[in-house]
């Protein structure tokens, strides 16, 4: 009995571990991108952590290659700075996703894959960020037991061009540790997630997921999707363009399994 009883706990966890990472999501129409490659910009990306309230995480920052880590702090002590100016971005809490969201995530999207040494995810991808406007991480913190679960590759981000200062409002929400570029130009200059300009641009996407997904959004709605890894867009409607770029398990038809949401971009506008 006890052993039938095992059996069926297992098989309902098996059964658990595949509903829950392998959900479709059917993409907006696919397109071919004309381009994949763009010339480089002179500009660095920062990553950052942003609230956080234990100074411990400044060694954490350094493991995961996060330059400054911006929070509630007494004083200025590189890389922990004090908060003094909030941009108007839209917040992400990890700590207002339900109690038993993160535990099926722990259960059956992280655990199941650090067992066996695979790529685990944390509950950031399950975020809403903005499609609108740039978006800000709070860093929350937990026992170190949970600490790897609660961290995981999830931080913000900016470009920051060499001869200005760490601009918070230009923002991009990072729940990956792939490398990713999303960044604009046209003939003029160079525009980063976070700008405006009057001037029709291309739109560059590049991430070194294996299996890639790009939608770029277009005044909050889906514009264009990729399955490609680096894309270029032509954009020449005033409007306001950010990018998602998401990870899937499989493909079936139109239907994309095990969706997770590797990075947002704060938007590139494109105005009268």
């Amino acid at each position: 009995m006890k052993r039938r009883r095992a059996t069926e706990l297992l098989t309902l966890l098996v059964w658990f571990f595949v509903a829950f990472n392998l959900l479709p999501y059917a993409a907006p129409e696919l397109y071919a991108p004309k381009e994949k490659l763009a010339p480089r910009p002179f500009a660095r990306k920062v990553f950052f952590y942003f609230g956080a309230r234990d100074p411990s995480l400044a060694v954490e920052a350094k493991r995961r290659g996060v330059t400054l880590v911006l929070g509630f702090f007494e004083r200025d002590e590189p890389p922990l700075i004090r908060i003094r100016t909030v941009p108007a971005c839209r917040f992400l809490f990890p700590d207002e996703l339900p109690v038993p969201l993160k535990l099926a995530v722990f259960l059956a999207d992280y655990l199941p894959f650090k067992l066996v040494g695979g790529r685990a995810y944390a509950h950031h991808h399950r975020l809403e960020p903005s499609r609108t406007r740039c978006n800000l991480l709070f860093t929350e913190t937990l026992p170190p037991v949970f600490k790897d679960f609660a961290l995981n590759a999830a931080r913000n981000a900016v470009y920051k061009r060499y001869t200005e200062p760490v601009k918070l409002g230009r923002s991009s929400f990072y729940a990956s540790e792939r490398k990713l570029e999303v960044y604009a130009y046209s003939p003029m200059s160079f525009y980063f997630p976070g700008e405006r300009t009057v001037y029709p641009f291309k739109l560059f996407v590049r991430s070194n997921e294996p299996k890639s997904l790009i939608i770029i959004y277009r005044n909050g709605r889906p514009y264009r999707a990729y399955e490609e890894r680096s894309v270029v867009t032509q954009v020449r409607e005033p409007g306001v363009y950010s990018v998602a770029v998401y990870a899937y398990r499989l493909r079936l038809g139109p239907y994309f399994l095990g969706l997770r949401l590797v990075a947002q971009s704060a938007p590139v506008e494109l105005i009268e």
